[in-house]
């Protein structure tokens, strides 16, 4: 069942709590994830400030592909934090009220499909009104899988070409 939220990006940012990446991943090459060290995922907004529109969905398996026209896809495995919810939500924000935990209690890694779209709209500003909207997937997986994404949008090749400093 999908769950949607409002998560205010901060600085380009919504946080995915709960999980870790490794920062030699390839995460960002997609141009929407990012590994915040030592091990922080992010989702990379359009938006510089503001709501963004999240869809939240717990699989049992991994989804077939959506017949939306999302811009950009980005899926990853990602290492379950013992004893902390996996949540999607703002830098300065607490996961929204009831929202179940996104991860399967018994399954030490997931993977997590995260797509995107209308992040060219109201690029690199602040908003008051969501302009973006992305859908957040997770299941359970038994093995580490090489990170797979696709990118139509302007945004995703500017965050590509902007190496971050770390």
């Amino acid at each position: 069942m999908q769950n949607r939220i409002t998560a205010s990006a901060m600085n380009s940012l919504l946080v995915i709590e709960g999980v870790t990446a490794s920062p030699s991943s390839d995460l960002h090459d997609t141009g929407l994830i990012m590994v915040v060290p030592p091990e922080g995922v992010r989702i990379v907004t359009g938006v510089f400030m503001g709501p963004v529109t999240v869809d939240v969905e717990l699989l049992e398996a991994r989804p077939s592909e959506d017949d939306r026209q999302w811009e950009d896809i980005a899926e990853f495995t990602a290492r379950r934090i013992a004893g902390v919810p996996v949540s999607v939500h703002g830098e300065m924000e607490l996961p929204a009220e009831g929202v179940p935990d996104l991860a399967p209690s018994d399954s030490e890694l997931v993977r997590i499909r995260v797509s995107a779209i209308g992040r060219d709209e109201s690029f690199d500003l602040a908003v008051s009104e969501p302009t973006e909207h992305y859908l957040v997937q997770v299941w359970p997986c038994d093995q580490d899988e090489p990170v797979s994404w696709r990118s139509g949008s302007r945004t995703a090749a500017s965050r590509r070409a902007a190496r971050p400093v770390v």
